[in-house]
């Protein structure tokens, strides 16, 4: 994450950009782990992710 106040509205960021489906898994730090419900709808988070700023990196 990019910092602790994006760590801490991760879900309400999440629906505001549709995909509230998703759910959030806190790995400790400013890590996460989103899970999506469809391969598809991963892909098109992948595709948008570097446009919304709220990851310092992201590994898939």
């Amino acid at each position: 994450m990019k910092d602790l106040l994006t760590l801490r509205k991760l879900d309400i960021l999440l629906k505001e950009a549709r995909y509230g489906k998703s759910t959030i898994k806190y790995l400790g730090g400013l890590s996460n782990l989103v899970v999506f419900k469809s391969k598809a709808e991963a892909d098109c988070f992948r595709a948008e992710a570097s446009g919304f700023g709220w990851f310092s990196n992201m590994e898939i």
